[in-house]
């Protein structure tokens, strides 16, 4: 999207998150806990606590360790419509397309 002047404090205010809803990290991690549970690829459908040292690297991992937000209300303001389904609603059948 594109903004039609400068951000009058941080450039950050440039960046919209488009998704469907808001879902937390947590929240997330226990739908793929369940995916993978229901795939049998894990023991238990609860997520697991690891040290952030033993998650391996990456940006995903900082993310999830973080338990952040995933806001689209500022998208939604100018006018972005969500259409498709949620991350959560999508995380089991978006495991389907795996060979476990």
């Amino acid at each position: 999207m594109a903004m039609t002047k400068e951000p009058e404090d941080s450039p950050y205010k440039r960046l919209y998150i488009i998704g469907s809803n808001n879902d937390n990290w947590k929240d997330i991690s226990t739908a793929f806990a369940k995916g993978f549970h229901a795939k049998g690829v894990v023991s238990s459908p609860e997520p697991k606590r690891i040290k952030l040292e033993d998650a391996g690297k990456g940006e995903i991992v900082d993310l999830m360790a973080g338990n952040m937000a995933i806001k689209c209300d500022r998208a939604i303001r100018v006018g972005f419509k969500p259409m498709h389904p949620t991350l959560l609603e999508h995380v089991v059948d978006g495991l389907s397309f795996f060979d476990w």
